[in-house]
């Protein structure tokens, strides 16, 4: 088994003036535009061709299977007889349009979950399902199909059979157009990450540096946002392009982790924080919160999968301070229970992902 090699480094990166140091990060990769956000798409619907394996208490799907049928213009069959078919289940699907926005007849993912007693999804299709948009509509008259799901099933996890996705199965009938500019005004978003107030005085001098009339455009609005006025000669698109790249000069320490996948290394600053979660890796399945307070449980077990290990911090800083457990706390766990190390870089990046990962990553 590959051993997981730990370093505790806080990580520098100097420049010409002293006590100045340079991130190499730009406003694109710390911000991103208000208004570019995602949008979910959700729908019920039946999946078929289950070998066996379809829900076992079929009233409710037995009833939408007969409102399936007589929409296609099927002969009524009664509930009764439906729920003899041990074949079909009832499901959850969900879409995410990417927040660039999308056109009518885009073809995106969608997943697929069973919500009543299926044991398993192998080999199953999807009938024509309508996708809702994120607003609930007054009434279901007024609902809107903003894409329909369809299509084979593909378990990603065989330790899961009851979640699939169809690749490219949900077609888009309307289009995603993101407004982000408002009043001449757009805002920039700062990553969670990173959001602090010095972080958003980078962001707006960074904007500013090459303005190309020396207008101070930028201003910081808190520590997560920052207004930037649209110049009335430029092109928009243009001119959120350019100050994009734009390299941000900061005086404070940027919490870092790096990464040598080849080597099975892994440095980074002490001070890497993350949000209290639970994480689930193949078999292993690990709680990060914050040690209970005396007279509490040394373990709580949330609901859901029993947690085999629990990583907590100083009881007293916790108190203090609301301090989040720190990466090394977790990784020193992970380690004792000889976890592997690309296990380890799979759930530091899995954290990443999710937005738990009070830091950014570097690969070498």
């Amino acid at each position: 088994m590959k051993k997981l090699i730990l370093l505790f480094l806080v990580t520098w990166i100097t420049v010409g003036e002293a006590g100045v140091s340079r991130a190499a990060l730009t406003v694109g990769m710390v911000t991103h535009v208000k208004g570019q956000e995602t949008n979910v798409l959700t729908g019920i619907g039946l999946v078929v061709g289950l070998n066996g394996t379809g829900d076992k208490k079929l009233s409710e799907t037995a009833r939408s299977l007969a409102n399936a049928l007589r929409h296609f213009g099927h002969l009524e069959m009664s509930v009764e007889e439906l729920a003899r078919n041990k074949n079909v289940a009832l499901v959850s699907v969900t879409a995410t349009v990417p927040g660039a926005g999308a056109r009518e007849g885009d073809l995106i993912d969608c997943q697929v979950a069973s919500i009543g007693s299926a044991a398993s999804l192998r080999g199953g299709q999807l009938l024509v399902t309508s996708m809702l948009g994120p607003v609930p509509a007054k009434s279901p008259e007024d609902a809107q199909v903003f894409a329909t799901s369809s299509g084979l099933l593909t378990l990603e996890d065989a330790a899961t059979p009851t979640v699939a996705v169809i690749s490219k199965g949900c077609r888009l009938e309307d289009d995603f157009f993101n407004p982000f500019v408002k009043d001449g005004l757009i805002t920039l978003v700062i990553d969670s990450r990173y959001a602090g107030w010095e972080m958003a005085r980078a962001v707006a001098t960074a904007v500013d540096q090459d303005s190309p009339d020396g207008v101070r455009r930028a201003q910081t609005l808190n520590q997560n946002n920052v207004a930037v006025m649209l110049p009335e000669y430029e092109d928009p698109v243009t001119f959120i392009a350019d100050f994009m790249k734009n390299e941000l000069i900061v005086t404070f320490k940027i919490p870092t982790v790096v990464i040598n996948k080849r080597k099975g290394l892994i440095t980074f600053d002490g001070n890497v924080e993350i949000t209290p979660t639970a994480i689930t890796h193949g078999d292993l399945t690990i709680a990060v919160a914050p040690l209970p307070a005396e007279g509490q449980a040394a373990n709580p077990q949330p609901a859901g999968p029993r947690i085999e290990h629990f990583v907590g911090i100083d009881t007293e800083s916790a108190r203090n301070k609301a301090e989040n457990p720190r990466l090394d706390a977790l990784l020193q766990s992970l380690n004792a229970i000889s976890v592997p190390a690309e296990d380890i870089i799979a759930i530091i990046e899995a954290l990443d992902q999710q937005g738990n990962l009070h830091g950014r990553i570097q690969y070498k």
